[in-house]
């Protein structure tokens, strides 16, 4: 159609004009990423290009062993008390238990944000303390823990007169952009960490940038809030299955949106995401995933997987680690959860760390 020529064309005036267009056209080519060979893991000083270069298939996560929470330690101990503590609130169990905690639950939780950074930085301290400080700053620039706390069991709060009114304005761009039920937490796999669907063709035509990336924050934070209730702190990750079934390119937002939601992934959510499956995507969303390839860090290329048919979901889709009671028939043909989804009392009714579907 003449509309995917303009967007396929389009598209790749935006890659070439970042100057990608040699790593895309390799891609298109052998799909193969060629962003540079992996950095030895315990280089000090690698270069920003070496830090995001490829990971090769026999590399190994960085053990959480004394000597990596010796850095942990030093990076959090760099920190101003201020950042100490908006680390720490990453963890939402931490979040809403603000009055009990001390400095010793502060710096532990705060610990645990620190060590996702020196994994994907191989182990360079000073990249790794440099990348938390930029996400303290994110998610205060994004009030994390106002989108977080604005919806469920607000009545009775000691709020202040902005506060109540900035969780206002939240509710009502949450209950506008989540109306159609596009994104949402259902069901647990068998380590206890929540399951993320994304259903592409409830998306609108209209973009609003600000709560694009809002909305796909809350759900992702909500995601691993439930994650880490359901497993008392032992999981963080999660898992997100997106369903392509009736996608058209209307259903994507513009590009630079797009980049955008990819980079804030990279740089402020790294290390907390298990798979990515792309249920059923056509051929057109696939030419579109080979363009904005070269805009994903190498850590999560490997998280992607492309499944299409009953056969591939049966094979790839593991009823051992994703029980059939938690998933949804489009990610198993056999799967059993298909509860309707009440956006109100998902919102309203139901705790933040927990998943619409719990009993």
């Amino acid at each position: 159609p003449f509309s995917f020529v303009v967007f396929i064309i389009s598209v790749s005036l935006f890659i070439f004009s970042h100057k990608k267009h040699s790593c895309f056209l390799d891609i298109l080519a052998n799909g193969k990423n060629i962003m540079g060979p992996r950095p030895d893991a315990d280089s000090a000083n690698g270069s920003e290009s070496e830090i995001v270069g490829e990971l090769a298939d026999d590399y190994q996560h960085i053990a959480h062993d004394e000597e990596q929470q010796a850095k942990c330690r030093e990076m959090v101990d760099a920190l101003t008390d201020t950042e100490k503590e908006h680390a720490a609130r990453s963890s939402y169990r931490y979040l809403m238990a603000t009055d009990t905690n001390n400095d010793e639950d502060r710096d532990t939780y705060a610990m645990k944000m620190a060590f996702r950074y020196l994994v994907v930085c191989f182990g360079n301290r000073t990249k790794a303390l440099d990348k938390l400080r930029k996400t303290i700053q994110f998610r205060l620039d994004m009030d994390m823990d106002g989108l977080r706390k604005c919806c469920y069991n607000t009545t009775g709060t000691d709020n202040d007169e902005e506060t109540t009114e900035k969780y206002a304005l939240y509710r009502q761009k949450l209950d506008e952009e989540m109306a159609t039920g596009k994104m949402f937490v259902s069901g647990y796999d068998t380590r206890g960490c929540a399951i993320y669907p994304y259903i592409t063709r409830k998306f609108t035509t209209t973009f609003d940038p600000e709560w694009y990336l809002k909305i796909h924050s809350y759900t992702l934070e909500r995601a691993i809030a439930c994650t880490e209730r359901s497993t008392n702190g032992a999981q963080n990750k999660i898992t997100l299955f997106f369903d392509y079934k009736d996608f058209k390119l209307k259903h994507l937002p513009p590009i630079m949106l797009m980049k955008t939601l990819i980079f804030t992934l990279r740089d402020h959510f790294p290390e907390l995401i298990h798979n990515i499956y792309l249920m059923d995507a056509p051929y057109t969303f696939r030419v579109f995933y080979s363009m904005i390839y070269p805009f994903i860090d190498s850590f999560s290329q490997k998280l992607v997987k492309f499944i299409s048919g009953d056969e591939a979901k049966r094979k790839d889709v593991s009823s051992e680690l994703y029980p059939l009671e938690e998933l949804m028939p489009y990610m198993h043909p056999d799967g059993k959860s298909s509860k309707a989804l009440d956006v109100k009392a998902y919102l309203y009714d139901i705790p933040f760390d927990y998943a619409f579907d719990e009993n």
